[in-house]
């Protein structure tokens, strides 16, 4: 009798050995693909990436991207031609743009014609307050440094302003600025801080 209670003390033992056993491997089965999670998130939140960036705007709090019609700006979104806008035969204005009544910025649209306003697209913007950001990139909070150490080198530097361009410029401008571009713009005060981003996104060949 005393060796089989012996024995199913063994057996009990072996048995809780092996569960522990299957319970570690399994976890760090489990750990391993989420660590190259994390690590191609990460990845993927760094380096200039336009199509990243267009999409990763924040306007008091909401979430923006461009190019946007007018026509398919949410609920809450409202827009105003701008006072110095014109509706020219190039097709290029200047709208206000609120959220709930409230002006938030302006926007430079194209596609835009007299008769057929509301087909046009808002393809450039920009930001100079801290309570918006662009790419997680906030006015007056945000560094050259930390422009750099995201970016790398900028594409282009303003020789007047020293302002740092990212992306494609192919400088066709029209009276209103450029076209067909697809770029980051960034300027900084004297001390190196962000004061202004500008956002421009516009694919004159997607849209014909």
């Amino acid at each position: 009798m005393r060796r089989k209670i012996m024995l199913m003390l063994v057996l009990l033992m072996l048995v809780s050995g092996t569960v522990a056993c299957g319970k570690q491997i399994d976890s760090s089965l489990v750990n391993e693909p989420e660590t190259e999670q994390a690590i191609s998130q990460t990845e993927e939140t760094e380096g200039f990436d336009i199509e990243r960036i267009r999409k990763s705007i924040i306007i008091k709090g909401q979430p923006f991207e461009i190019p946007i019609a007018l026509s398919d700006l949410e609920e809450g979104w409202t827009w105003k031609e701008h006072e110095s806008s014109w509706v020219g035969s190039d097709g290029n204005g200047l709208v206000y743009v609120y959220y709930n009544d409230e002006e938030w910025f302006v926007g430079t649209v194209r596609n835009y014609y007299e008769g057929n306003e509301m087909e046009g697209i808002i393809y450039n913007l920009g930001i100079e307050t801290e309570d918006s950001s662009i790419d997680d990139l906030i006015p007056l909070v945000s560094t050259k440094q930390e422009v750099i150490e995201r970016y790398g080198e900028p594409n282009e530097i303003s020789e007047k302003s020293g302002n740092y361009h990212y992306g494609t410029m192919n400088n066709d401008s029209t009276n209103l600025g450029p076209l067909n571009e697809q770029e980051l713009s960034i300027a900084f005060d004297e001390k190196g801080t962000v004061i202004k981003i500008i956002i421009t996104y516009a694919d004159l060949q997607k849209e014909k």
